[in-house]
């Protein structure tokens, strides 16, 4: 076993390479980036349980079955184990917050692809708190796991919902 004062502390290893560690950050950094393995889709469970099948996709997370048809990245986390759980509905009940909780209970870490934003096209909110949410055949959000989800911010939400003018009164929780 090496001693620590094998390794001076004035020099870095990478004083004798012909590149910096900021280089290499930002390689990896983009690497992960396109690492499938660590992706998480918008339906909350990691992109690797999304299967090909014929034209489409189908998820299966250990012994759950997600209606999940088109397999897309959201957030690249250090560990994909936590992105296991059934979505009961949105915000908080959807699988996409719970696992994300759960990875960061643990210390874990995680990031946006992209800087999330409202789903909506015909939304023009910028800076709004969004909601992931399952969207049911008719557009609505579902209190159970579909095949559309989403994010939305909380006008977009009420409006979907039948309910708008109803902002700030905890209806996404």
């Amino acid at each position: 076993m090496a001693e620590e004062s094998e390794f001076p502390s004035e020099n870095s290893p990478f004083d004798f390479l012909g590149i910096d560690e900021s280089s290499v950050d930002r390689f990896l950094q983009e690497k992960d980036r396109y690492d499938r393995s660590k992706q998480v889709c918008i339906c909350g469970h990691a992109i690797n349980k999304h299967h090909p099948v014929d034209a489409e996709f189908y998820c299966q997370t250990a012994r759950h079955w997600c209606p999940c048809r088109t397999p897309t990245p959201v957030l690249v986390v250090s560990d994909t184990r936590y992105f296991m759980r059934k979505t009961y509905g949105s915000g908080s009940r959807h699988a996409l917050s719970t696992g994300l909780r759960r990875l960061i209970q643990l210390g874990k870490k995680a990031r946006w692809l992209e800087e999330p934003s409202c789903w909506n096209p015909e939304c023009s909110r910028t800076n709004s708190k969004i909601f992931p949410v399952a969207l049911n055949k008719a557009g609505k959000p579902a209190p159970v796991p579909t095949g559309n989800n989403v994010f939305l911010c909380e006008t977009c939400y009420l409006n979907f919902s039948g309910a708008p003018g109803n902002e700030g009164k905890g209806w996404i929780w």
